[in-house]
């Protein structure tokens, strides 16, 4: 069913996360985590994307209260949490290993923070048959871990954050001990949970196709700092620096220095060649030109603003080759994406639109 933001999860209202100016130090001198601000809406899945060591474990446990911050506010709902254990923050968490008990099955695995919580044993069974029903388990509540696919083994995990009906659900790269086609199913899926319980949601992932699939925005994270937030389209159309474009996976990144010309902006690459990308207002100083793969045109020799270029190698990807091509633009060959029904060699003429590069900033 659609989320609107005012879905309940098993009843109980689903309330947002805001982080103020959170930083976390470790020692006297090492800092995973400064001044991270950001909110949650209800309802909302935001994901931690980002390389490791960049912070973004460091804010999911602070959040949860495994980390105490060093500094800075988190509110869950209208309620500050910041000092409080993990056990009174309302949260439910999914790690990366699931952490199941091997000696308990399923439903005894689901049951277990109830059970903790001392609810009453039937309100703890009919709560455990809604949670495996929602993650698709019913009919193995009397499994054991060891008897259960790694699939199987995370709804188990994602049935037991659920069944505490929390606030607020964490994951904790729960995909990534998964094989690759197991990992794409379990990641419609997990869309699915989440949608369907409407629990609002923080994803810690160092995967930018995970992120970009699940999310509603897109936090990405390094030094321990945010260095952009936005959707995944708005991440995707206009990353913000060179950094946040290279781990995104922009193929082509171009050193060069921004002039100011006729009101335009015109770059000069370190080979010397020069661009004239469509960007709003003049610019000045070192800067990346960023262009993708698929935006790079094979064109005939005589084309304007064309190229000359020869390819040095050839991956055939079924529906396209991707090439790359040296060129006098840069040092390094240009990646170029192009449709697979005919394979192309030797000499050919490239063309960048001017549309299609974005300026970033060199950092």
């Amino acid at each position: 069913m659609p989320n609107d933001g005012a879905t309940k999860a098993a009843g109980t209202p689903v309330k947002a996360i805001e982080l103020k100016g959170v930083s976390k130090r470790f020692g006297s001198d090492v800092w995973a985590m400064r001044d991270v601000s950001f909110t949650a809406g209800q309802g909302e899945f935001v994901s931690l994307l980002g390389p490791s060591g960049c912070g973004k474990t460091t804010t999911l446990r602070t959040i949860a209260g495994f980390e105490m911050p060093t500094q800075g506010e988190i509110r869950l709902g209208d309620v500050e949490v910041a000092n409080l254990p993990p056990w009174k923050r309302d949260i439910g968490v999914v790690f990366q290993t699931y952490a199941l008990f091997p000696f308990l099955t399923t439903a005894e695995n689901v049951a277990f923070g109830l059970k903790m919580r001392r609810r009453p044993r039937q309100e703890i069974a009919e709560r455990v048959k809604g949670a495996l029903s929602i993650v698709g388990l019913t009919g193995l509540e009397d499994r054991y871990p060891r008897q259960m696919s790694g699939g199987q083994r995370q709804r188990v995990a994602l049935a037991r954050a659920l069944v505490i009906q929390p606030r607020l659900l964490l994951l904790d790269e729960p995909l990534s001990n998964l094989d690759a086609k197991l990992r794409d199913e379990m990641r419609l899926e997990l869309k699915r949970i989440q949608r369907e319980s409407g629990i609002t949601t923080v994803f810690v992932t160092h995967d930018q196709e995970e992120a970009f699939s699940l999310s509603d925005r897109v936090i990405v994270m390094n030094g321990g700092s945010i260095r952009q937030m936005g959707t995944p389209q708005e991440i995707w159309r206009s990353p913000n620096s060179r950094f946040v474009a290279d781990f995104i996976g922009v193929e082509n990144l171009l050193s060069g220095t921004a002039e100011a010309k006729q009101g335009q902006t015109v770059v000069r690459l370190e080979s010397g060649h020069m661009l004239t990308p469509a960007t709003p207002g003049p610019r000045t100083g070192p800067v990346t030109v960023a262009i993708r793969a698929g935006d790079i045109r094979f064109s005939a020799d005589d084309a304007p603003e064309s190229v000359a270029g020869e390819i040095v190698d050839a991956d055939y990807r079924g529906d396209m080759f991707v090439y790359r091509v040296a060129t006098a633009v840069a040092s390094q060959p240009l990646v170029v994406q192009a449709p697979s029904h005919e394979k192309l060699s030797g000499r050919v003429s490239l063309v960048m639109p001017p549309e299609k590069m974005v300026v970033l900033d060199d950092l």
